[in-house]
């Protein structure tokens, strides 16, 4: 669909809305991203849980893990993911007006930014060299990696 559209989602047909809500609410894959589209389109989506893989070394034990829904288990995610020039961050809402910090690979702080969005924060990664960043909430365990590519 991206192809078809040249990334000018504004004129997606109906059908084309319709699949892509499918898709957000799934939460396989690309959800995330499809949500961000039809967000940028300001259409009232759900956001699509948010999951996460089990590091273990047991492939049984991962198979056999069901994640919480995404309102018991909040978390903050980035897509896309890597970035070149603009990201979103998804967090719990109750986070409004908390500090997200932004770390380089060296671990000095490279930006903070208040979250102020309900849940969404578009983040410009312009300005940020190539490489890999913490993203973290101050005062809380939620942080995610972006990885910014030229």
């Amino acid at each position: 669909m991206h192809q078809a559209t040249g990334g000018e989602w504004v004129g997606l047909g109906q059908s084309d809305r319709d699949q892509l809500r499918t898709h957000a609410l799934s939460g396989r894959t690309g959800a995330a991203w499809a949500w961000s589209i039809l967000t940028a389109l300001e259409e009232e989506v759900p956001l699509p849980p948010v999951r996460f893989p089990v590091h273990t070394k047991n492939r049984r034990a991962a198979a056999s893990y069901e994640p919480a829904d995404a309102s018991t288990e909040p978390a903050i995610a980035c897509f896309p993911n890597p970035s070149n020039a603009n990201t979103f961050v998804t967090y719990p809402s109750h986070l409004d007006g908390t500090a997200l910090l932004i770390m380089d690979a060296k671990d000095e702080l490279v930006r903070t930014v208040i979250l102020q969005n309900q849940g969404v924060l578009d983040l410009n990664t312009r300005e940020l060299p190539a490489g890999l960043y913490l993203l973290t909430v101050a005062g809380t365990s939620f942080s995610t990696k972006l990885t910014v590519q030229r």
